[in-house]
């Protein structure tokens, strides 16, 4: 059945504005097909894509002849990345109508994905025969010969589409996507470069190498290619969503703003402009202004689980947690099957603080990572051909995207610098590295450094596997510039987590093992992991202390007469539970101060908000001081006005609480059951200080009132405590390092245990010995 017979009337509208329309008029009983085809792609655009298929798989059944459903159920699969399925769907619409032009273009460019060359040739030359007019199809079998070796006859076919659709922007770009898919990225590019040499003032042939050069992984090419393009065009509003787009995937966060409004300013309509301009925002910590801006994207075009994950990350960073955790609830009733639902909840429950203030609970945490990792695409793993020797030298992968002056490297950098190296080489699987002092020393202690800009999870997979890598370590998580969906692909034979968004487990069925410790993962929380834990001798991770902090200066208290409390950890951590805590404590030490900074505290109405929750328990505003976030000597320095740390709950502080103890600041904690409430716990018991860590609420507040009695104690305790803490565990590299080494060989020896009962079990009493590569 031809798709005339009811064509779709929503392409090119507005299809958040009529899904209500749609839903109502559904729900009233409308059944015509074009009301239900539409629903159905409304819902996909809209962020329901689970609803959508829903729709089109029952579309698809009740009328056997009509091409039009299971056509669009492959165009919702492939921006899903489900190539498999999405190639089922469009061969099932190719039986209905052999000659559907979109389909015959959509199917070839999944043959041509697959490495299929004469599967898609067979289908765009069938095209180019029924619809001669399609610049499109031309293209693609231009890329198609290209890939296949036939230059003459690729030229000729890029000849028919430019001869179809001279200069047209999105045919330039779809072959430069198909040239980087098909493996000719270096002939398209000098392709390219031929037009723009012939034509130095047309914006398009620019614009294609700036997106077929950050499909290669040359970013900064790509970069400049992209800014010529906007500098030569810069009414573009494609040109300039393309270079604000690559921009947001750099460390420029300042550039990629401005270049995000000004591609707002040329589309103020394109949401997904909007939503990336408010996400680059939140990396800049002005997330008030970025909510404002995803609330208006949501009251004007209605819900989107994408708008509204991104808008409950910005709200939870305000400390608005039940705001936040409502959003990301209904974002997940909205799109029940998007990963990014479900990776947005089971990053924002840690944070919240449960009904008794120390939080919604390790089992509920752990649910919402496996339901996380259950959504994530998997394929097929080979059999790894890594030696398995118990003893021999091993290759550890190290997965992140913030191998850099970052929590990540203060807690780690130590740690893989003390392994021994006749018995350890550490691959980086990173950006490339950067400048900054602790980038240097992962540079250093590199032995091979690949980087993974632009590959997907798949691809990267696939390069550690072809790289020999034994363990991996993801050191990223679900947290930004992380590759947890990476690991879904069995990157290496042993899979470990540690540091980066360690809220606590990973929920990942191919993770292996997590790195820990006693007091971070005691034996009645072993449940709650999915991983088998990791347990090192002393704590989980080792602190490099910056050569550039301050001194540490006398205690405070002594010189103004009264007790500083301080907090200087993210406003997330912040809760109404922790509020009311805090400011019992100021009531119980009527003559003391409460100090918090933040980068959120820049903004005014955010300062009042939280003024005015210390307001609400009697607490006179005046005695808490804000602070914004300032440059990483000054915050250390800052640690100077405060005698004692209040460490928040139920996500309680890491690099900072490292960083305040170092400041001869001690920290008092009360740990509850995931991993992020413990941090603080096992910092301070590993460098000796098991005193400060509460048993409870009661206990915490206990603590922190008869702590600031006593002066005279506190300023012993200072005096002592950065020598303290530098001889201790937390700091202590080369003793980090011996076992971080004896961990890692464990998982190692126990993966050669079950891959030697694997060969027995399958080889039999007559089979050769294996053959390792």
């Amino acid at each position: 059945m031809a798709a005339s017979i009811a064509d779709p009337i929503l392409d090119g509208l507005d299809h958040a504005g009529a899904l209500a329309v749609l839903r109502a008029a559904a729900a009233a009983g409308a059944t015509s097909p074009v009301t239900r085809l539409n629903l159905a792609i409304a819902e996909d655009q809209a962020g329901c894509p689970a609803r959508a298929r829903h729709l089109l798989r029952d579309l698809a059944a009740l009328l056997p002849e009509w091409d039009e459903p299971p056509f669009r159920l492959g165009q919702s699969l492939r921006a899903a990345g489900r190539a498999v399925e999405a190639a089922a769907a469009y061969d099932e619409a190719l039986e209905r109508n052999p000659s559907r032009p979109e389909a015959l273009v959509a199917r070839a460019a999944l043959h041509l994905a697959a490495g299929e060359t004469e599967a898609a040739r067979s289908n765009l030359l069938h095209c180019c025969g029924v619809a001669p007019d399609r610049a499109e199809a031309w293209e693609l079998l231009g890329v198609t010969l290209q890939a296949s070796g036939d230059l003459a006859l690729a030229e000729t076919a890029f000849a028919e589409a430019s001869a179809r659709a001279p200069l047209r922007l999105d045919y330039a770009l779809q072959r430069a996507e198909a040239s980087a898919r098909a493996g000719t990225a270096e002939a398209e590019l000098a392709r390219l470069a031929q037009k723009s040499d012939a034509d130095p003032l047309n914006p398009i042939p620019l614009a294609a190498t700036g997106l077929l050069l950050e499909r290669s992984a040359r970013r900064e090419e790509a970069i400049e290619a992209l800014e010529a393009a906007a500098a030569l065009a810069p009414d573009s509003a494609a040109i300039a969503r393309l270079h604000a787009g690559l921009l947001a995937r750099t460390p420029r966060v300042a550039a990629a703003e401005a270049a995000l409004a000004h591609a707002v300013a040329l589309d103020p309509t394109d949401r997904a402009l909007r939503n990336d301009h408010a996400a680059v925002l939140m990396r800049m910590h002005r997330h008030a202004e970025a909510c404002a801006i995803l609330q208006d994207v949501l009251d004007e075009g209605g819900p989107d689980a994408n708008v509204m994950c991104n808008l409950a990350n910005a709200t939870v960073s305000l400390g608005l947690h039940a705001e936040a955790l409502a959003l990301v609830r209904a974002a997940v009733a909205l799109a029940p099957d998007a990963v990014l639902a479900h990776r947005t909840l089971a990053n924002t429950l840690p944070y919240c603080p449960g009904h008794d203030g120390l939080g919604v609970g390790a089992g509920a945490v752990r649910d919402a990572l496996v339901a996380t990792s259950a959504r994530l695409p998997r394929g097929p793993v080979p059999e790894f051909a890594n030696t398995p020797d118990p003893g021999r030298k091993l290759r550890l992968g190290l997965l992140s995207g913030t191998l850099k002056t970052h929590p990540v490297g203060w807690l780690t950098v130590a740690g893989f610098e003390t392994l021994d190296p006749a018995a350890f080489a550490v691959i980086a699987l990173a950006p490339p590295p950067g400048t900054d002092p602790i980038a240097r020393r992962f540079a250093a202690l590199a032995a091979e450094w690949h980087d993974t800009t632009g590959l997907t999870d798949a691809s990267l997979a696939a390069q550690a596997r072809a790289l020999g890598i034994d363990i991996l370590i993801d050191l990223g998580g679900y947290g930004d510039a992380g590759r947890m969906a990476a690991c879904a692909h069995r990157p290496a034979p042993v899979q470990v987590k540690w540091v980066g968004m360690q809220t606590h487990s990973s929920g990942l069925a191919e993770m292996d093992w997590i790195v820990t410790d006693r007091w971070e993962t005691p034996p009645a929380l072993e449940p709650t992991y999915t991983e088998r834990p990791l347990r090192l001798a002393d704590g989980y991770v080792c602190y490099s202390p910056p050569p550039y902090a301050p001194d540490v200066a006398p205690l405070p208290a002594l010189r103004n007469g009264r007790i500083t409390f301080g907090c200087f950890n993210n406003l997330a951590k912040i809760t109404t539970a922790t509020i009311a805590v805090w400011a019992g404590i100021l009531a119980r030490v009527p003559d003391a101060r409460l100090v918090l900074k933040t980068h959120q505290l820049a903004d005014p109405a955010t300062t009042a908000r939280l003024r005015a929750g210390f307001a609400s328990h009697g607490i006179d505003p005046t005695r808490v001081e804000t602070r914004p976030g300032s440059g990483h000597r000054a915050f250390l320095g800052e640690y100077n006005d405060i005698d004692l740390v209040l460490d928040p709950f139920p996500y309680s502080g890491g690099l900072t609480t490292c960083e305040a103890l170092w400041m001869g600041v001690p920290t008092i904690t009360v740990p509850g059951e995931t991993f992020a409430s413990r941090h603080s716990a096992s910092h301070l018991s590993n460098a000796g200080l098991a005193d400060w860590v509460a048993a409870d609420i009661a206990a915490y507040a206990d603590r922190a009132v008869a702590a600031a009695a006593d002066v005279q104690a506190l300023a012993a305790l200072r005096a002592g405590l950065r020598a303290r803490v530098k001889a201790s565990p937390l700091c202590d590299a080369p003793r980090f390092g011996r076992s971080l080494g004896a961990g890692l060989r464990t998982a190692w020896q126990d993966w050669c245990a079950h891959a030697a009962t694997a060969h027995a079990a399958t080889a039999g009493p007559e089979a050769p010995p294996p053959h390792h590569a």
